[in-house]
């Protein structure tokens, strides 16, 4: 990321795209995961995305000005493909709103294992002290999470747990409660390169993919 995060949510980088597009236009790329998406906050349901923004502590619809209803939805870090508009359009029942954030003391890393569909190399989140990361959380229903918790294969592959990061949200909060899906040493281990894991950020799919059986 080129742009300079700091804490002050006023300070990060603007979105300012409009309209609705389709999920697929911000597909993500298998051999280059987790990919590229939209910029900022945004909503997505029934194969479409719209911009999300920040009014009075909470987020509206960018071309409607309405209310986003926050009301029953849990939060949920997502460090990785999670926040692809197209999976999240194929894979949860009605509209997922998908809010970004900065998370500290932790870093998103390449697994030492891969993903059925594909065969491109997940990634899980560990603790790295002193770092902060941007990302997005995902707020979703009820229904939502237990989806997530069948495709993430919970409590196997990767485990649904409390997430202590803390998190910022683009709003200025910071949420008492999130979840966040986190690799299993048995199936979704951190890949260490003499004894250091490989952060996501700094490290491609490619500069992986040969490491990776």
């Amino acid at each position: 990321m080129s742009a300079v995060w700091t804490d002050t949510p006023a300070d990060w980088p603007s979105s300012a795209w409009s309209g609705r597009r389709p999920a697929t236009s911000f597909a993500v790329d298998p051999y280059c995961y987790p990919g590229t998406r939209p910029d900022g906050s945004y909503a997505v349901a029934d194969g479409d995305v719209w911009g999300l923004d920040v009014v009075d502590g909470g987020w509206v619809d960018r071309d409607t000005g309405d209310r986003v209803d926050m009301t029953g939805r849990d939060l949920v870090l997502a460090y990785g493909s999670n926040a692809d508009p197209a999976k999240l359009s194929q894979r949860l029942t009605g509209t997922v709103l998908v809010l970004r954030c900065l998370v500290r003391d932790h870093s998103a890393v390449w697994c030492e294992a891969r993903r059925w569909v594909d065969r491109a190399v997940v990634a899980t989140i560990v603790p790295d002290p002193g770092r902060i990361e941007a990302h997005h959380v995902l707020a979703v229903t009820e229904e939502q999470v237990a989806e997530m918790d069948g495709w993430e294969g919970h409590p196997d592959w990767y485990e649904r747990q409390e997430f202590h990061g803390p998190v910022l949200l683009e709003s200025g909060t910071v949420p008492d409660d999130v979840w966040a899906y986190v690799g299993t040493e048995a199936l979704r281990p951190p890949l260490r390169i003499d004894g250091r894991s490989l952060r996501v950020a700094e490290h491609c799919h490619g500069d992986v993919d040969g490491l990776v059986g």
